[in-house]
């Protein structure tokens, strides 16, 4: 996993400066005309921005002792496909093009991208495909191209547009402890262009990579710089992760169930979207977007009943990361109580990365049936996630006591696998999140 890398997507839409740079060239898409911020239309929300003495904090804070899941950095030739992909689809649709809604189309999903979607956000005329990730809650850019300029005597950095762009911190540290510049300006998201604080990475981090990512999170009190999606301004922000069935996109493996539609990312203003029957929930104020875990069933055996696993109404305190970022089912509990030890692994190892156990021999590679009741403190209401069963041993559910991905606590961290099972929404202003199960009818067998 640590040899993969991210590879910054270009193109010259909507570019209008000479040094417009681009992987290729595409024809600009029509969308409304922009407003200035001082200009938003009365039901468009303000702008929400900190002080750039407050933004300007982007050293190594609280945000540094948070392990999240590994994410996946697409190589070369992974992001050649997603580019040619990229070239056939509408960056978004033209139903969409008003201040209540913005659809915005991202990649599918696959196994051999671990369950992960990509959305292309602009910096003027560049375009980087970005992670969506409810896992994280900061804009981070992989690298400076098309947004600052480095002066080759005193390696400094300026911004590109120096009228519009402005850098807070030029020794900051994201959220993976990786060199950045911690900058403020427009950026574009859809249809939408707002200001924003983001990093821009200059250096590989510890890792030896560069993480390219929109952190959809923004329920942090860590974080010293506002999440992209407060500066947004929207009210809710509804995800629906697919697997990509068009031609030159990696697919799920037969033991997965797959969507035949563009994964979507939609931010609106209505209050229609949250009616029954989404389960509603508060969420935790953490890095990464999270609910409380009340129960968890797991089975190996197709049909078989009793639970191999079946942990109800846990009697102590777990979480239940929800994390677009994280690809399987991570497990972690209390050592003492672990179900999960008394069984052998029946998966193969992942794909894109290398679980490791903080003790030798604890480790568990499963696959099978897994269900997981979420709620929040109230205990109502309650919504199962249900992954199904898989005929062949891909990795569902990795566990160990003390996973560190975990960061301390007891529960799962419940990735973009689980959402081909689900759709979530999330009410940004109340600070809720709420679930709904798909329907079987939406599912079809590769």
């Amino acid at each position: 996993f640590g040899s993969r890398r991210s590879v910054t997507h270009c193109s010259t839409v909507l570019s209008h400066s000479p040094e417009a740079m681009g992987c290729y060239q595409s024809k600009a898409a029509k969308v409304p005309a922009q407003k200035k911020p001082q200009e938003a239309a009365p039901q468009y929300p303000a702008l929400l921005q900190n002080s750039t003495e407050q933004a300007s904090k982007g050293s190594k804070d609280s945000e540094a002792s948070v392990n999240r899941a590994p994410r996946m950095q697409l190589n070369e030739e992974e992001m050649k496909k997603v580019q040619a992909v990229a070239k056939t689809r509408p960056p978004f649709l033209g139903e969409a093009s008003n201040q209540q809604d913005n659809i915005v189309f991202m990649t599918g999903v696959s196994k051999k991208n671990n369950f992960s979607a990509y959305v292309d956000v602009y910096v003027q005329e560049t375009s980087f495909s970005l992670l969506a990730d409810t896992g994280n809650d900061s804009l981070i850019f992989p690298y400076p191209t098309g947004i600052a300029i480095q002066d080759p005597e005193t390696r400094e950095y300026s911004p590109k547009y120096p009228d519009l762009y402005k850098i807070l911190n030029a020794n900051a540290y994201n959220n993976w402890q990786e060199p950045s510049l911690l900058m403020r300006g427009p950026v574009k998201l859809g249809w939408q262009t707002f200001y924003a604080d983001f990093f821009v990475v200059t250096a590989p981090g510890p890792d030896h990579q560069r993480h390219a990512n929109l952190g959809l999170n923004f329920m942090s009190k860590f974080q010293s710089v506002t999440p992209p999606m407060q500066s947004a301004g929207w009210d809710y922000m509804a995800i629906e992760l697919n697997a990509d069935e068009t031609e030159g996109m990696p697919l799920l493996s037969e033991s997965f169930r797959v969507h035949q539609v563009a994964s979507k990312l939609h931010l609106t203003m209505s209050d229609a979207v949250v009616v029954s029957p989404w389960s509603m929930m508060s969420l935790q104020s953490y890095a990464v977007a999270a609910v409380k875990l009340q129960s968890i069933r797991f089975d190996r055996t197709l049909g078989s009943r009793p639970w191999d696993v079946d942990m109800e109404n846990i009697p102590y305190e777990c979480v239940a990361f929800i994390d677009t970022g994280g690809g399987m089912i991570l497990a972690s509990f209390r050592e003492s109580d672990d179900p999960f030890l008394n069984f052998e692994s029946n998966a193969k190892e992942p794909e894109t990365w290398t679980p490791v156990s903080p003790t030798p021999g604890e480790l568990r590679l499963l696959h099978g049936l897994c269900e997981m009741d979420l709620t929040d403190s109230t205990g109502t209401p309650v919504f199962t996630v249900r992954v199904p069963d898989c005929s062949t041993p891909d990795c569902m559910l990795v566990s160990a006591p003390g996973l560190r991905y975990l960061n301390g606590k007891y529960g799962v961290n419940i990735g973009g696998l689980s959402f081909l099972y689900m759709r979530a929404i999330f009410d940004i202003k109340g600070g809720k999140v709420g679930f709904v199960a798909r329907q079987q009818t939406e599912v079809v067998s590769v």
